[in-house]
């Protein structure tokens, strides 16, 4: 019995020295001590110029509806006039209508280009019983240090942004070696199916195989792990499937029921498909962000982070107990959808609902299809996918590469106190069309957004500070300078 306590012991203090060592031995991924150019903008012109923008309604509606090209029209105009050194000096093509694409061309045709991507259009705004904007939402009112008004967040302030970088650097009079091409899309919040797609394609045409490409995606977040302000560059993003279960049976005279109706025996289905989620992952994505976050926690987290090996349950716990952090580990399901019936005393023939499901990178649309079908349990219900919108995840771009470097010091130079991690975009951005370009797509808007300011984004009192405008144009002209030489 006394050399089974030994062995016990001796076990332990191994353990523990492994642990210990591993905690003590883990390097930070962050780079320290890099220095911005100086750089001077003129906020109160900026500003002026994202509000002007934010007055033009380029709004989208749905994938197949209607849209209104006047706004867009006048939103080319105003950029010329804002901009006028950037339609200048840069190509300008129109691209599906109501799209732009940019180039300013290098110096050096052996160096591949990089493309900077945003959108042009907004979502609508939505009428909320006793919730008033506290400003018009396409007033783009300067007040109390804020622009307001929608797309101020998504994602006027990136594309806005970008040009006043451009302009910035040919008021210097710079000159790139690498070309730089801005790719603006007209419908990224139905699909990119027309805008996105469009430049995407004649991008491949024409052999173009970027160096690397910046779209929105992450942020600069906090409250996603305690404290810290982390600069989320997105490396991958989840994809996008709507699945409609239908169940069919006999209608009739709601006098005489059967034991189930179409709509209880489709109820049933759902509460099934709701008590199982999809198998939380801590793998890809989310473990390389760890590895970058981990070395910048406290010690007890720190080696939890260190030692996945054996804490791997309780970090699983504890990161599957936030709905952010959950949805990067797990394709999720939500049912959004719920229809049957047409009078009190009618049996229903049949009764749908969908099912929106976002899918993890390393599963497919049709694997997340099948679960559903497994998890439902009822032969005769059918499961399919939607029509319409339905994209697979994305490929993961790499973190050990000197593109991820460069973004990486990019950010770190304009935000010295951020730490940087990769980060799995759990919505969907226009990079879908092209990811056929590079395998290096990252998503990133240099925006500081609180709790409060993720809830304003396509929501009510959308605004962002001139502060945080500022830097984001500080950090697009210092990218820019990082990788237009060689």
């Amino acid at each position: 019995m006394a050399w089974f306590f030994l062995i016990l012991v001796f076990v332990i203090l191994f353990l523990a020295c492994v642990v210990l060592i591993r905690t003590f031995t883990v390097k930070s991924r962050q780079v320290r001590g890099l220095k911005a150019d100086p750089i001077e903008i003129n906020i109160d012109k900026a500003a002026l110029h994202l509000s002007e923008a934010v007055q033009i309604p380029t709004l989208s509606f749905s994938e197949d509806g209607a849209v209104d090209s006047l706004p867009f029209l006048k939103f080319r105009t105003l950029l010329e006039g804002q901009f006028p050194k950037v339609h200048a000096a840069l190509k300008k093509e129109i691209i599906a209508g109501d799209s732009l694409l940019y180039t300013w061309q290098g110096t050096d045709a052996n160096l591949k280009p990089v493309v900077l991507m945003a959108h042009i259009d907004v979502v609508p705004v939505l009428d909320e019983p006793g919730s008033p904007w506290t400003e018009p939402p396409f007033s783009g009112n300067i007040k109390d240090g804020f622009i307001w008004g929608r797309g101020t967040l998504d994602d006027k302030h990136s594309l806005m942004g970008i040009l006043e970088a451009v302009e910035y650097l040919l008021e210097k009079g710079v000159v790139p070696h690498r070309t730089v091409l801005l790719a603006f899309g007209q419908d990224e919040e139905v699909g990119g199916l027309k805008g996105a797609a469009s430049i995407g394609a004649i991008l491949g045409e024409r052999g173009v195989h970027p160096e690397f490409i910046l779209d929105e995606g992450g942020a600069i977040v906090k409250g996603l792990f305690g404290d810290l302000e982390i600069a989320a560059l997105g490396i991958a993003e989840k994809g996008y499937v709507t699945i409609k279960l239908t169940m069919e049976g006999k209608g009739g005279h709601s006098s005489q029921p059967p034991v189930h109706t179409t709509i209880g025996l489709l109820s049933e289905a759902v509460t099934r498909i709701e008590a199982h989620p999809h198998p939380v992952k801590l793998q890809g994505v989310i473990a390389s962000m760890l590895d970058y976050l981990g070395p910048e926690l406290s010690l007890v987290n720190r080696m939890a982070m260190a030692n996945l090996w054996l804490f791997n349950p309780l970090v699983t716990h504890f990161l599957e107990s936030k709905p952010s952090t959950r949805a990067m580990m797990q394709t999720t399901q939500a049912v959004t959808i719920i229809a049957g019936g047409t009078k009190d005393n009618i049996l229903p023939p049949s009764a749908s609902a969908a099912v929106n499901c976002r899918v993890i990178p390393g599963e497919s649309v049709q694997q997340t299809v099948d679960y559903v079908r497994d998890m439902a349990g009822i032969p005769e219900l059918k499961v399919e996918p939607e029509t319409g919108f339905c994209v697979e995840p994305s490929p993961i771009s790499p973190v050990d590469s000197p593109v991820f470097e460069l973004l990486q010091r990019s950010i770190s130079q304009v935000f010295p106190n951020v730490i940087v991690a990769p980060y799995l975009v759990t919505g969907g951005t226009d990079t879908k069309h092209y990811s056929h370009l590079t395998n290096a797509v990252y998503r990133f808007s240099p925006a500081l957004m609180t709790t409060e300011d993720l809830r304003r984004v396509h929501g009510r009192d959308e605004r962002i500070s001139t502060q945080v405008y500022r830097e984001m144009i500080h950090f697009y002209i210092q990218l820019l300078l990082n990788s237009i030489n060689k």
